[in-house]
């Protein structure tokens, strides 16, 4: 029962992350390039501040938890206060659709556990976080990564935000490679532990 929670929510993640994005990208070499990429710090505060906001709703405030800790999903009011005057509302329907939100009064929990902070892990939890951390290295680079998810462990989601528009990604390109990464990873991990 706990695998399912667990696969649910990398699920979830996914789903998120892919459904955030609404640019164009290329596949090149099985890496994804966003259409629009920095070559400097060429984003604005607005950049950020949206961005942020958006990680902590999605990493923080939005998260709904079963009695056992496990992510099932997100709050409707919230996600919808919070969303729906953004670049990423569609991702409200999309949750919609595959019944990813859920009343905050319903018999589950809301809290404001981050997704990094599971203290005792399985050896699957462990290796598809060993398997992101390495991509998200690959991807932006060894201290990039340590500080995105150092970032949003501590809820530094502005900080978090500046990171991974600073590793040469634009706005919502970022959710585009985030997604990648979960489902190169997970694909590895299903293999592993089969």
């Amino acid at each position: 029962m706990k695998m399912n929670g667990f696969l649910k929510f990398i699920s979830i993640s996914l789903i998120f992350t892919l459904l955030l994005t609404s640019i164009n990208v290329s596949v090149l070499s099985g890496k994804v390039v966003a259409a629009e990429e920095n070559k400097s710090d060429n984003y604005t505060e607005e950049d950020v501040e949206e961005l942020a906001h958006v990680l902590e709703i999605l990493f923080d405030k939005g998260i709904i938890y079963d009695e056992n800790g496990v992510q099932k999903g997100f709050d409707r009011e919230l996600v919808k206060k919070e969303l729906s005057d953004t670049e990423y509302s569609d991702l409200i329907s999309d949750l919609e659709d595959e019944n990813l939100l859920y009343d905050s009064n319903e018999e589950l929990i809301s809290n404001n556990v981050p997704i990094f902070s599971i203290a005792s892990k399985t050896p699957r939890e462990a290796y598809l976080d060993k398997c992101i951390t390495n991509e998200l290295s690959n991807a932006f680079g060894l201290a990039a990564a340590k500080t995105i998810i150092d970032a949003i462990k501590n809820k530094s989601f502005k900080k978090a935000a500046k990171a991974l528009l600073k590793a040469g990604i634009k706005g919502v390109g970022v959710p585009v490679t985030l997604g990648y990464i979960l489902t190169s990873c997970l694909i590895k991990t299903d293999k592993k532990f089969k």
